[in-house]
């Protein structure tokens, strides 16, 4: 009861506001946040469906698989991507925000926008959420790990362990998003490595953003050969352009 008038006083003396357009809102949507959307906003994050449920690029109406045809000849190490969004407007510039501008609330809202999801697609939970390192200059500069930002509030959501320690980047690695899809490949070969024993059978990569999926590949192919029998992919974002 006290928790609830906390609340209750708390969103009248300082009512959520839309990260978006800025107007003072209660979103009907998501948990009550300091930073939220407005359902307006909500209801313009871009969203693709169908996917191909292996690596989350958009299929056409025309097609019967549920995989694209790249992943039906070359399977990837990762056996399915859950996204939440297209990467786009107006959600791009919350992923970038937070990223470069270390707007970390806005890494509880994309997280919040992530729970949304994945508790309405992911059927099976995995048992270890592990998101992607950045090398430790990478981190020093910036100050934080967006994906670690993000994987916090869903390990505490789904009640599922959250490894940031035994994964570890090598290099460190060119911005992706500085590069072309085959310079990205080549980036991400080799830069990570695995330490210590990890006990888990089924985990999931935690990232912001998926492109050409060479950084997932990298971490997943690493994870495999540490005895991981299942590695899913959970993103926030998926780039619809096909790269690959």
């Amino acid at each position: 009861m006290v928790n609830n008038w906390l609340k209750i006083t708390q969103n009248f003396l300082y009512p959520p506001f839309c990260a978006l357009c800025g107007d003072a809102t209660r979103c009907a949507t998501l948990p009550q946040i300091p930073t939220s959307l407005c359902l307006p906003c909500h209801d313009d994050l871009p969203r693709h469906h169908p996917r191909c449920t292996r690596c989350a690029l958009p299929l056409s109406a025309t097609d019967d698989s549920s995989l694209c045809g790249i992943c039906q000849q070359h399977p990837p190490p990762y056996t399915r991507t859950y996204t939440a969004f297209s990467y786009g407007p107006p959600l791009s510039p919350l992923i970038q925000a937070l990223k470069f501008e270390r707007r970390l609330d806005y890494g509880l809202l994309l997280s919040q926008l992530m729970i949304a999801s994945l508790s309405r697609d992911c059927a099976t939970l995995p048992d270890v959420l592990i998101p992607v390192p950045l090398h430790r200059t990478r981190l020093a500069q910036r100050g934080f790990n967006q994906a670690l930002e993000l994987a916090r509030p869903l390990a505490r959501h789904f009640n599922i362990a959250l490894d940031s320690n035994s994964c570890q980047r090598l290099r460190s690695t060119k911005q992706q998003s500085q590069l072309a899809a085959d310079e990205r490949h080549q980036n991400m070969k080799g830069a990570f490595r695995i330490s210590g024993t990890l006990r888990q059978r089924h985990a999931a990569i935690i990232d912001d953003v998926m492109s050409t999926g060479s950084t997932v590949d990298a971490l997943a192919h690493a994870l495999r050969c540490h005895g991981i029998e299942q590695v899913d992919v959970w993103i926030c974002a998926r780039a619809d352009r096909h790269w690959r």
